[in-house]
């Protein structure tokens, strides 16, 4: 059963942090800004929530940390693909349009205790920082 907390207000909606583990779909809409040399897609097997609607703002996924290459897996918007990007140095961004009620993803494997994080607008929705982390996030307005 997935779980969700409020974790704050933004522009008079809630934003909401799930904790329903790794598997949340999203369809990523921008370039990296890392040196990654590989990047690969997966479909997921489920139907899952797609964006309706305008976008409600913009958000950014960040990785921090140390010099090690890892690898990243993320998905934005409720779309069916998993994006993984291999040897990727750090720090990393991915700015992305934030829909209402569908969730994002990233996810950090390799090298050593990182720092994953989503921001929307001036507010730090989900971090962690551990050897491999996972953040998610949904905004329900």
């Amino acid at each position: 059963m997935s779980k969700r907390i409020v974790v704050g207000i933004c522009c008079g909606a809630a934003l909401v942090l799930s904790l329903a583990g790794c598997s949340l779909p999203g369809e990523p809409v921008a370039q990296s800004n890392s040196g990654a040399t590989d990047i690969t897609t997966s479909t997921a097997d489920s139907a899952t929530a797609q964006p309706t609607g305008p976008s409600v703002g913009t958000a950014t996924m960040k990785v921090v940390g140390g010099p090690t290459p890892v690898t990243i897996r993320y998905r934005i918007n409720g779309g069916p693909e998993t994006r993984t990007e291999s040897a990727v140095t750090l720090p990393w961004s991915k700015d992305y349009p934030v829909y209402n009620e569908v969730s994002s993803s990233v996810s950090v494997t390799g090298g050593t205790e990182v720092g994953c994080a989503i921001m929307m607008g001036s507010s730090l929705v989900p971090y962690k920082t551990e050897p491999n982390p996972t953040c998610e996030f949904a905004y329900y307005g």
